[in-house]
């Protein structure tokens, strides 16, 4: 439209048309131009609200400028607005991280050093400035930035100075876009600044015993409340707290908890594992501007060591119906079954699947409280699930560990209520059961965060779940069964040994300074050590190499004269490599998939030109561990290695001495480790530990345990060069400190 003058407005296609005017040779031309807008109607808290840019009506202004046009001299008409385009979004600030403040609730700002933070919607690449101004209304512009052609998408920054700053002070600030002829703004966001710390540390309190009565608390695994209050500062709105550092008690991402309306709070912590007899919580408070107090506050208690069990079911017996309690006398009545079989500790208890099982007469653990039960099982049926150990409700059980069909693996379990109908919450083994192996399994709860967790072996599966709903199970304990729907089921069949039931949550490890072991689950699962064979070359005379441990497992050696009487004590092997001299026995001595030692006193005779085996058990194609001499790079050192698979190509994994062997004609004691709980293998020389590397889980060599030679593509290979002395062999995991000793 042609010749009218002035500014019009008219709908077109939906939008708004502004009319601009300039005057070309004398004639007024009259255009129609869209405006763009930041955000879509609505009042401006509406818009913060949903992440764009407020526009309150309120605010619309305009603003007259002159530009001269591309064409002409004469100057253009400019319109400046705040107007409903999705040009910018999701205004906001960083450190703190939080949305665009409104006028009645702007965002608190203390001593963090922020930035404004816009994403830019607009397709045109424009000019992005930021606009930052003191006061609610009128002041002066403090601060501002200016960024050329953003792209689409892309979220644009200015970082707040000190100016924007100022304590006790409120500022505003906004997002301008400018284009060729026009530019347009967003709303208003809001900031307040405080820049005052709360004035004191917070006061914390607990149910445990305080340091300054003198008294210890047995709390390791356990659950203690604290509280938390302001101790006289003003304006605290939450409180972040760490075990024993102060530091990471007011680090980002530490544990916190709001504060209710008088500034108080409290949490349920379960107390983790600590070697210190002194323990502390540190606690500091943080106000609504993220000021953090200067002091933290602390609450120092003692600790006794880490309590054993509530109650602990040997299962030696080796008759008769009563199941001993050793620790806390619930002594469980068997029903069916067969005590007195060969277990993973002495005696075990045989059931058959068809009902056996035992209870005792009163529940033994709160089962909506911390707990951890364990138990060694041997499947012999993996047709249908077989409960190990529950504890009985009203309708369900509280708890159970089991080998689930469904799963073909172990399962620890919780019923989601006592009730008929109850939802299964699982917590499922990463790998597959094995039939005939005893299995060591243990299941922890931990009230305070609801997680459960499930360790087979001693090692942490990683699979978790939380159990939201926790009930207490008041009925019986139950071995060889669970309960579902008010009706007892899933008979075990198989063997079971030395159930244990705490009342505290048993960490994977709880090192013992002293004795020198893991402590934990791990110790559950790699101890009692059991001595499976015992070598000693004194005793051994022609092509019998006698062993002492009373399993009868002698070796047959290949040379009647392998002999000295100048063994480490008494006599020993002295094996020719030349001679292909070495010894095995008829079967297999431990499993090389669970937790094993293996020791032996050497001395080489020369340096080998190659690998040299000490001691190793084997399998179809190759051995599936080898202690002893082995080249790298054509320099020996001693090793403990451990094969893949059986197969002539399986990857091997080695713990190697960090120095090359020596010559020296001296004794050396060597050890290999296998510990499935931290998923190691380790070598010790001469009593310290030289190398551990982790390892997958190894495979279960079923033939001859050697010494002195090794087996390699179905053929004995490796001799060893020099005398061999006080070989052993030992299912579970020996200590430092025992290897140590053995060394001395």
């Amino acid at each position: 439209m042609v010749g009218r003058q002035g500014r019009g407005v008219f709908a077109c296609a939906g939008r708004r048309r502004v009319w601009r005017k300039w005057s070309a040779g004398g004639v007024g031309i009259a255009l129609a131009m869209p405006l763009l807008s930041i955000v879509t109607g609505g009042s401006a808290d509406a818009a913060v609200r949903s992440g764009r840019v407020a526009n309150a009506a309120s605010e619309t202004a305009r603003v007259t400028g002159l530009r001269k046009p591309r064409s002409s001299g004469q100057p253009v008409e400019v319109s400046e607005r705040r107007s409903e385009s999705n040009g910018v979004s999701e205004l906001g600030m960083t450190n703190p991280k939080v949305g665009c403040g409104s006028l009645t609730a702007p965002v608190a700002v203390g001593n963090s050093k922020p930035s404004l933070v816009a994403t830019i919607l607009d397709t045109t690449s424009p000019q992005v400035g930021f606009e930052v101004w003191s006061g609610t209304t009128g002041g002066d512009k403090v601060a501002g930035t200016t960024i050329t052609g953003p792209k689409p998408g892309t979220q644009v920054s200015m970082a707040l100075p000190d100016a924007a700053l100022a304590d006790g002070q409120t500022f505003r600030w906004r997002v301008t876009l400018a284009r060729a002829y026009h530019r347009t703004m967003s709303g208003w966001c809001y900031y307040s600044v405080d820049r005052t710390a709360p004035e004191s540390a917070p006061s914390v309190t607990s149910d445990l015993k305080p340091v300054d009565s003198q008294e210890f608390n047995d709390a390791i695994g356990r659950t203690a409340t604290f509280t938390f209050a302001p101790n006289g500062a003003t304006g605290v709105t939450k409180y972040q707290y760490a075990w024993e550092d102060a530091t990471v008690a007011g680090a980002a991402g530490a544990p916190s908890v709001a504060a209710g309306a008088d500034g108080t709070a409290s949490v349920t912590l379960t107390v983790p594992y600590t070697q210190d007899f002194v323990f502390r919580l540190y606690v500091v408070s943080y106000d609504s501007a993220n000021n953090r107090s200067v002091n933290p506050g602390v609450f120092e208690f003692y600790l006794h060591s880490p309590i054993g069990p509530l109650s602990r079911w040997k299962l030696d017996e080796s008759g008769g119906a009563a199941l001993a309690d050793s620790v806390g006398g619930n002594t469980a009545t068997l029903v069916g079954g067969t005590p007195g079989v060969a277990g993973r500790i002495d005696r075990a208890l045989r059931l058959t699947g068809n009902g056996d099982h035992a209870a005792t007469a009163s529940p033994v653990v709160h089962t909506d409280k911390n707990f951890t039960v364990s138990v060694w099982a041997r499947l012999t049926d993996a047709s249908h699930s077989s409960t190990a150990v529950s504890q009985a409700g009203s309708r369900s059980s509280g708890f159970q560990i089991s080998y689930s069909p469904s799963y073909k693996t172990w399962v620890f379990n919780r019923h989601s209520a006592d009730a008929d109908g109850a939802v299964d919450v699982p917590v499922v083994a990463d790998a597959p059961a094995q039939l005939d192996v005893w299995t060591h399994l243990a299941g922890v709860y931990d009230a305070s965060t609801g997680q459960m967790s499930f360790y087979v072996n001693g090692a942490l599966q990683s699979r978790r779940t939380s159990l939201t709903t926790p009930w207490d199970a008041t009925g019986p304990l139950q071995i060889g069964r669970a309960k579902a729907d008010g009706v007892f089921g899933d008979p075990f069949e198989g063997d079971l040994d030395d159930v244990r039931v705490y009342d505290r949550v048993v960490y994977g490890t709880e090192p013992d300074g002293i004795e020198g072991s893991t402590g934990g689950i791990a110790d559950l699962a790699n101890r009692p050590v059991v001595q499976e064979g015992h070598w000693a070359g004194d005793l051994g005379s022609g092509t019998n190499v006698a062993d002492s441990s009373g399993r009868g497992r002698d070796a047959t050696l290949s040379s009647a004269t392998a002999w000295t009487t100048s063994g480490h004590v008494g006599g020993a092997l002295n094996l020719d490599d030349a001679n292909h001299d070495h010894a095995t026995t008829g079967a297999p001595v431990v499993r090389t998939d669970t937790a094993f030692t293996v020791t032996a006193w050497v001395r080489l005779a020369k340096l080998p030109s190659g690998n040299a085996t000490v001691l190793a058990q084997d399998g179809s194609h190759h051995s599936a561990f080898y202690l002893g001499y082995r080249a790298f790079d054509g320099v020996g050192y001693w090793a403990f290695t451990m094969s893949a698979a059986d197969t002539d190509d399986a990857d091997l994994t080695h713990a190697h001495s960090v120095n090359p062997v020596v010559l020296d004609g001296q004794w050396h004691h060597l050890a290999g480790v296998y510990d499935p709980a931290a998923k190691k293998i380790r070598l010790y020389v001469d009593g310290v530990s030289e190398a551990e590397t982790p390892i997958a889980a190894p495979w279960n060599a079923d033939g001859g345990f050697h010494i002195g030679a090794a087996k390699e593509k179905g053929a004995a290979a490796e001799f060893w060069p020099g005398a061999i002395d006080d070989v052993q062999a030992f299912t579970g995991v020996l200590t430092d400190n025992e290897i140590n000793d053995m060394a001395s």
